[in-house]
């Protein structure tokens, strides 16, 4: 995330969608308003996984352990994007935030496994095509931010060197 007030930018990285509160934090830390924030978020993809009612109705407590876990982390992730939208929306500047999470399991041959310890050079290509399929879907979008953010630091720059205004 890069605060556009003149001052050195935040990076925040974490999992489930750290990004509301990494806003909320450049705002009081650099004591800005959300249209002087430009925020790309990158998700590590979103993994589609069925619950079926047939398997999950005698499932008991552990059983429904990790699908109440994988609907958690996903409504929680959606609900930040959601809110995120309606702040940047409501400040005139829906244009400064994007962000950018695909869905795993959508073409089950070429999509990689999402699972952490699928490590085998295969799925490592499939993860590295996944990634390029994300950049070239949202490309157009991420080079408008980028462009903004340019903008922006060339502003800042022409500000802090401007020359005093003549006396005369």
């Amino acid at each position: 995330m890069h605060a556009i007030v003149g001052k050195p930018s935040i990076l925040a990285n974490g999992a489930n969608n750290p990004s509301l509160c990494a806003v909320a934090e450049a705002m009081k830390h650099y004591k800005c308003d959300v249209s002087d924030i430009v925020l790309i978020s990158i998700g590590t993809g979103h993994h589609v996984r069925p619950y079926p009612y047939s398997e999950l109705a005698t499932a008991g407590m552990f059983g429904w352990l990790e699908p109440l876990i994988d609907i958690l982390f996903s409504s929680s992730s959606e609900i930040v994007d959601h809110h995120l939208k309606m702040m940047f929306d409501r400040a005139g500047c829906r244009n400064q935030y994007i962000r950018i999470n695909g869905t795993f399991n959508e073409n089950v041959e070429e999509d990689p496994v999402p699972d952490m310890d699928e490590a085998s050079e295969e799925n490592i290509e499939k993860l590295k095509n996944f990634g390029r399929s994300l950049y070239h879907y949202r490309s157009k979008a991420m080079l408008v931010l980028c462009k903004k953010i340019i903008e922006r630091q060339e502003a800042v720059k022409s500000e802090h060197h401007s020359p005093p205004p003549d006396d005369a």
